[in-house]
């Protein structure tokens, strides 16, 4: 059974803030459910606010998950150079310590992605 909770709050013309709740419960649940713990949740807070009349926008997310203690960041930029040019840069982080975690195969995977869009 999986709940999920978030509230976002915004201003207009200056930043959105959301915070969110997260919690997994296996029913039925025995040890030998790979990679599955009986109990699990984590939180997220992420932060955004655009700029120079909204062509820039600076963001942000961070994860954290329990029992387990793994963590993840995002943070981005994006800038809107004209009606059909768009560039982005962000980066994602992950903090995974323990091997049973869901997020263990990603453990090694902090990435730096630049991005250049342009729609006609």
């Amino acid at each position: 059974m999986d709940a999920a909770l978030s509230v976002e709050y915004s201003r207009p013309g200056t930043y959105t803030l959301g915070i969110g709740l997260i919690n997994k419960h296996v029913t039925n649940w025995e040890e030998d459910i790979l990679n599955a713990k009986k109990d699990e949740g984590g939180f997220t807070i992420n932060w955004s606010n655009t700029y120079l009349n909204e062509d820039l926008m600076l963001s942000w997310t961070y994860s954290q998950y329990y029992p387990a203690q793994d963590w993840t960041h995002t943070v981005k930029a994006e800038y809107k150079y004209n009606d059909n040019l768009t560039f982005e840069i962000s980066t994602f982080f992950l903090n995974i310590k323990e091997e049973t975690s869901q997020l263990w195969a990603y453990s090694d995977q902090n990435q730096l992605t630049l991005k250049a869009k342009y729609q006609f």
